[in-house]
C-alpha cells in the first residue's frame, strides 16, 4: 500500500473517532467584535465582560427551530431589557445579509442582529447546530448553553450566578 494512502487512512480514522467537542459551560467565552444590521459596534470583552450577562443567540433564517424561539427572545428582551442584552448570530451558512435583513423586519425582532459573514463567531463558539443558546456570565464564563431558551424564572434563580464577577 503506497504510503500516502496510508498516511491518509490513518489521518481519517483519527478524525473520525475524535470528538469534536462543543466550547463547555464554565470555560471562558471566546471574544469576538461585530457590528449589528443596524451598524452598532459590539465588542464583548469591552462592552459587557465585567459589566453585564449577555446571551448569544446563534440561528438561521431557514431553521424551523429557531422561529419557534422567536416569541420566547421577545419576551426576555421586554422583561430585562437593556440588565441582559441578547444577540441574535445569524451563523450565514446558506443565508445572506439581504435575506437576513428581509427576516428581522418580516419577523419584528427587538434585539440586536449581528450577520456572522464568514461564520468566524460561529466557528470560536463552535456551534454545531442551530439554534444555540450561550449566556456569558459578568465573568466571561459561558454559563448556559442549549438548543433553548431559558424562562424568565430560570434566569431570575440564578440571576446572582450570573452576575458574580
Amino acid at each position: 500500500m503506497p504510503k500516502w494512502l496510508t498516511t491518509s487512512l490513518f489521518l481519517l480514522a483519527f478524525l473520525l473517532t475524535t470528538p469534536i467537542f462543543a466550547q463547555e459551560v464554565g470555560e471562558q467565552a471566546p471574544d469576538f467584535s461585530a457590528i449589528t444590521l443596524d451598524n452598532q459596534p459590539v465588542w464583548l470583552s469591552k462592552d459587557y465582560v465585567g459589566k453585564k450577562p449577555v446571551l448569544l443567540v446563534f440561528w438561521a433564517t431557514w431553521c424551523p427551530n429557531c422561529f419557534k424561539e422567536i416569541p420566547k427572545l421577545k419576551l426576555l428582551v421586554h422583561h430585562f431589557g437593556n440588565r441582559f442584552p441578547l444577540f441574535a448570530i445569524n451563523i450565514a451558512i446558506k443565508d445572506s445579509l439581504k435575506k437576513t435583513r428581509a427576516f428581522r423586519e418580516k419577523q419584528g425582532l427587538n434585539y440586536p442582529v449581528i450577520f456572522d459573514d464568514g461564520s468566524y463567531i460561529t466557528s470560536a463558539y463552535r456551534v454545531w447546530g442551530t439554534p444555540t443558546l450561550i449566556i456569558v456570565g459578568v465573568n466571561g464564563d459561558i454559563l448556559y448553553r442549549a438548543s433553548h431558551t431559558p424562562t424568565i424564572q430560570d434566569i431570575n434563580e440564578h440571576w446572582a450566578e450570573l452576575t458574580a464577577k
